[in-house]
């Protein structure tokens, strides 16, 4: 009788605790780019720890939640090339139900910490991977234009 309740709580747990690591690389990146002076992005990447990571597509399973990469983006936006530098790399997430975006692939914060372009704007919704229709457990992350994140229980919104 207990189990299921168990499992529950720990699905819960594991999803806060992504939330809050994937809300924090959003304030980081943002700060990043008004102290270098310098666009940032992340950008979901399944190779974050290698020694040549490259950005990718986000999982039409998972999501982020494959991992992702935070660096400055000094040439091609949305892509590491010879001038950039890495400031974070996150391996993927175990245990995840999903880390869904609303078909976004890359975030970037230019140098006044302002998202550009519109397709940085959107939710992030983390489902939990024992009870994906459990919507108690589920989160969301929303991020606005002005570049600041949202944190909220329960399914993402339009």
């Amino acid at each position: 009788m207990a189990i299921p309740q168990y499992n529950r709580f720990i699905g819960s747990r594991t999803i806060d605790a992504q939330v809050s690591a994937f809300a924090s690389a959003m304030r980081l990146a943002r700060s990043e780019a008004l102290k270098r002076n310098t666009p940032v992005t992340l950008c979901p990447s399944s190779n974050a720890e290698s020694s040549t990571p490259t950005c990718g597509t986000a999982s039409p399973s998972t999501g982020w939640a494959i991992g992702w990469l935070m660096f400055t983006d000094l040439g091609v936006r949305g892509t590491i090339d010879g001038n950039d530098t890495v400031i974070r790399a996150q391996p993927p997430f175990t245990n995840s139900g999903g880390m869904m975006p609303k078909s976004i692939n890359t975030i970037t914060f230019a140098s006044n910490g302002i998202p550009v372009g519109g397709s940085a704007l959107g939710n992030f919704e983390f489902k939990n991977k024992g009870a994906p229709s459990d919507t108690s457990a589920t989160r969301c992350v929303s991020i606005n234009m002005t570049g600041s994140t949202r944190l909220s229980k329960g399914p993402c919104t339009p």
